[in-house]
């Protein structure tokens, strides 16, 4: 059987227009199934970046620091969807506003397959800015 990359972009975004991704917990979820994923996968990340691009053992686990970016989103991915107050104008006086973060639905990542986890970018949407994780000692 041929899956093809269409058909899954295709699924992708019959699922995101279910809107079960706007839940903040359920991104939250998705986030640690990811960290468990990776966390689980350790020892072959590790054989595989030893393999494809004969690192030693403990240089490897550079490449696992892509954990420290998900922490990174678990913990703020709250205060990103949170409505942010800001300055209504004048002429909308006495009325509040406020800015609603929506997730846009979709994200590409060009990248060559063979590079190491934390060398590919982790882009995390917040409303109508983005944030581009790299390393954690960006933050």
């Amino acid at each position: 059987m041929v899956i093809r990359v269409s058909d899954i972009i295709q699924q992708q975004r019959q699922f995101f227009a279910t809107g079960k991704t706007k839940d903040v917990d359920f991104r939250i979820e998705q986030l640690k199934n990811l960290k468990s994923a990776i966390a689980s996968n350790e020892s072959r990340i590790v054989d595989a970046v030893n393999a494809d691009l004969n690192k030693p053992e403990y240089e490897a686990y550079f490449e696992i620091a892509t954990i420290a970016d998900i922490n990174y989103a678990i913990k703020n991915v709250k205060s990103w969807a949170k409505p942010k107050k800001v300055p209504a104008s004048i002429d909308q006086f006495p009325a509040s506003a406020r800015i609603y973060p929506e997730t846009f639905g979709r994200c590409f990542n060009h990248r060559a397959l063979e590079l190491p986890i934390s060398a590919n970018d982790i882009t995390f949407g917040r409303g109508d800015r983005r944030r581009q994780l790299r390393h954690p000692q960006t933050f």
